[in-house]
């Protein structure tokens, strides 16, 4: 996650986790391809990645 592109790094960590909770199976976010599968695989993936 790019500490740059949030105002509020903690609160981000805190959407997805809330994300992870949902069991959704296809997620639009505001830019980019729909993502088609297991949210919380896609939001363990976000969290292993460094905040720069």
């Amino acid at each position: 996650m790019a500490a740059a592109a949030t105002a509020d790094t903690d609160e981000s960590l805190h959407s997805l986790a809330l994300l992870a909770d949902t069991g959704a199976q296809t997620f639009l976010p505001g830019h980019g391809d729909p993502y088609h599968g297991d949210i919380a695989v896609a939001v363990a993936h976000a969290r292993s990645l460094p905040v720069v």
